[in-house]
Order: structure tokens, then C-alpha cells, then sequence
């Protein structure tokens, strides 16, 4: 693996791109088969790891999420982010996230608003957010361990509240991450015009999760679509 930071590269990505497609893999052959085509990054999205081991994402442990990412990274040249749910816990829970996952050679993370432990129903679209203040302050202490480990290392933070509370929800907790330190944001649009507005208003450069049969009536967009709403990216 290269001695540059994984983090650092993606960064360049992000800046010299308007549009990074990040497929989502669950091992490392798919992620081998990706790079020979010519992806630059890849994801290791919860529900693919969860679907791979037959266990469903909410009981997945650190150290499986961990091994499963390790394994990966360490065979490929493209950077790969992956999903580590609501970080294990509370804010230090967090923190040790933030910390082993660099450690396994991960060019970032997405850290989410719902609640730990996850609720085994959680793929049904229930949502289970944790208090706005909650959310932030785990985005704070994620943040800090980055700049302590490595400064590039990508923090993602992710609100599924637009799911239940709306836009307008979603908007002011990426905004407030923002201001703490994440660098990307992530949220679940529930129809085209949700999908417009999100990058207008909120303060972070947006990843948008594409996937077909979706319940939130989430659009899918081609790819000069999507250059035209704002997003950074996709997987």
C-alpha cells in the first residue's frame, strides 16, 4: 500500500473532480474487478457486508466491520470508504472507530444520527435518531481523532432524519456538523425536489446513496444529472 495518507489522495479526488462514483463492494475481488475498469474509490456500505455474512447490519461487530475493511484495502490501489453504522456507541466509542479504521488503511468513514445499538428492524425504514446535540457532538469527537491519527482521513456525517422529520431537519443537523469539522455529508432525500434542495442549502459537499427499489422514493439519476444537482459523489 502506497505511504501516502489513503485520506489525503481522496481528498485530491474530491477537489479535481466534480463526481466520484464509489460502487459498493463487499470483498475484495469486486473491489479488484472495480479498480481494473477504472473506479477511483469504492464503499463498503453496511447493508452489502451485513447481505455478504448473512447477518444483518445492525449486529455486525467493530472488529468484523474492521477485518472486513483491512482485508480490502489492503489489496487494492483505489481508496475505500466504509460504513461503521453510529460508531459503536457514544463519542469516545467513536473516537476508537475513528482510530482503527485508519489504522486498516481506510480512506474514511460515514458516521450516522441513529441510535446504538441499532435496532434490528432498522431496514425497514424506521427511524431511530439520536438527539441533534448527540449527533454533533460524535461528529466533534470523530473529527478530533482524525486530526490527532491523520488529518486527511475523509469524516462523513450522515442524518436519516429526512426520512422522518424532513428537510428542513436533515439540512440544519449537516450544517451543524459542519461547523464541527465534517468534511462530506450524507442524507436520504424523499423525492426529487428534496434531492435538488439538499445541496443548495446545506454547508457540505453532498454523497448521494443510489439504489433502485428504494422506499423513500429516492430518485436515480444519470451521471450528467447528478453533475448538474452539486453532489460530490455517489455509491
Amino acid at each position: 500500500m502506497s505511504t501516502i495518507s489513503t485520506g489525503k489522495v481522496l481528498h485530491q479526488l474530491l477537489k479535481d473532480h466534480t463526481f466520484l462514483h464509489m460502487p459498493s463492494v463487499h470483498d475484495a475481488l469486486s473491489d479488484r474487478l472495480f479498480q481494473s475498469i477504472g473506479y477511483e474509490a469504492a464503499y463498503i456500505g453496511g447493508y452489502v457486508s451485513g447481505a455478504s455474512t448473512t447477518i444483518t447490519e445492525p449486529l455486525l461487530t467493530m472488529t468484523e466491520q474492521v477485518q472486513l475493511a483491512q482485508n480490502i484495502a489492503s489489496k487494492i490501489q483505489i481508496r475505500l470508504l466504509t460504513d461503521p453504522g453510529a460508531g459503536w456507541g457514544d463519542s469516545l466509542h467513536t473516537m476508537r472507530t475513528v482510530k482503527e479504521f485508519i489504522n486498516a488503511g481506510v480512506a474514511g468513514i460515514h458516521i450516522e444520527d441513529q441510535l446504538y445499538p441499532k435496532r434490528a428492524h432498522y431496514h425497514k425504514y424506521v427511524v431511530h435518531g439520536v438527539p441533534v446535540e448527540e449527533f454533533v457532538e460524535k461528529i466533534d469527537f470523530a473529527c478530533q481523532q482524525r486530526d490527532l491519527s491523520d488529518p486527511d482521513f475523509v469524516i462523513i456525517a450522515r442524518t436519516d432524519t429526512c426520512r422522518a422529520m424532513g428537510l428542513d431537519e436533515a439540512v440544519m443537523r449537516l450544517n451543524k456538523a459542519a461547523e464541527v469539522g465534517a468534511d462530506i455529508g450524507l442524507l436520504y432525500p424523499r423525492n426529487l425536489d428534496d434531492a435538488k434542495q439538499a445541496p443548495k442549502r446545506c454547508k457540505l459537499p453532498l454523497a448521494y446513496v443510489q439504489s433502485r427499489g428504494n422506499r423513500d422514493g429516492r430518485p436515480i439519476f444519470s451521471r450528467k444529472e447528478f453533475n448538474g444537482h452539486g453532489l460530490c459523489g455517489l455509491y
